[in-house]
């Protein structure tokens, strides 16, 4: 592989990631598009320059959504969807780093299962994430399954540790009772 392809994939930004950076920066305060584009250039230190064939389009699907409006004076504000939009997004990232510090104390196997469990539904949510809207009632039905049984896969591996724990506990105090 080419040093040229690396660069680009070490320094391209997750699907979905542009939607809620947009939004938070309008929550910010007003922006146009250009002004959008010299911020991420800023902020990331010239490291990601959103293309003005990302931003304007996504700017597009933000308006018709009703998380944007326009102002007369071409730049862009978030309305009270696009601020309950970032609140659902906080929300999910405190749930997910809750179960996040919960994987981490399992140790190495933990790790793993916190991996995969990350991949898995980064994957699917960032795609449904960019349009639920244009989903059909088939995948809305195989998504719903999806999360349901990823949920129950995280249940079940917590489940597991803490039988595990617990088994470690009576066990260390049938052994401290046996010394004493």
């Amino acid at each position: 592989m080419s040093d040229d392809w690396f660069e680009r994939v070490r320094s391209s930004i997750p699907r979905g990631f542009s939607r809620i950076y947009i939004l938070q920066l309008l929550k910010e305060k007003p922006m146009t598009g250009g002004e959008i584009i010299r911020t991420a250039k800023e902020q990331s230190k010239g490291k990601w320059i959103p293309s003005p064939g990302l931003v304007y389009p996504l700017l597009g699907r933000l308006l018709s959504h009703g998380m944007i409006t326009e102002t007369t004076d071409g730049r862009y504000t978030i309305t009270e969807k696009g601020i309950h939009e970032l609140e659902n997004v906080e929300q999910i990232k405190k749930g997910m780093s809750d179960q996040y510090d919960t994987f981490l104390s399992l140790g190495a196997a933990g790790k793993f299962l916190l991996q995969d469990a990350v991949d898995r539904v980064s994957s699917f949510t960032t795609m449904v994430l960019e349009d639920v809207d244009r989903l059909g009632e088939k995948q809305r039905v195989r998504y719903k399954a999806f999360l349901r049984n990823e949920l129950r896969r995280l249940e079940e591996a917590e489940e597991a540790e803490q039988k595990t724990r617990r088994t470690k506990t009576e066990t260390a105090a049938e052994d401290e009772a046996a010394t004493t």
